[in-house]
């Protein structure tokens, strides 16, 4: 079973990232480095900043913990789209 979804969360057409609940980064599927440009070796064991643009990091974080806090998000799942930072080989660029 471990080895069949190692291999899902590979093939994913959409990045997949899982942190623990201090936002530290467990999970990096391969569609979450073409995305945001870090390899899962670059991403795995940061928190999550390294794709949360500084000046949304605040607001970002507060959701983030009523989340931990109370088991759901403010949006239940929904599909949202927000900013995100990518990296690219001059520094890092917008999505």
């Amino acid at each position: 079973m471990q080895e069949i979804s190692a291999r899902a969360l590979e093939q994913a057409a959409d990045a997949i990232i899982v942190s623990d609940a201090a936002g530290m980064i467990t999970t990096w599927s391969s569609a979450a480095a073409r995305l945001f440009g870090f390899s899962a070796g670059e991403a795995l064991g940061r928190t999550l900043d390294v794709i949360i643009p500084e000046r949304l990091r605040k607001a970002y974080w507060a959701g983030f913990r009523k989340a931990m806090e109370t088991g759901a998000t403010r949006l239940g799942g929904a599909a949202t789209l927000t900013r995100a930072l990518h990296q690219t080989a001059d520094g890092f660029a917008w999505r």
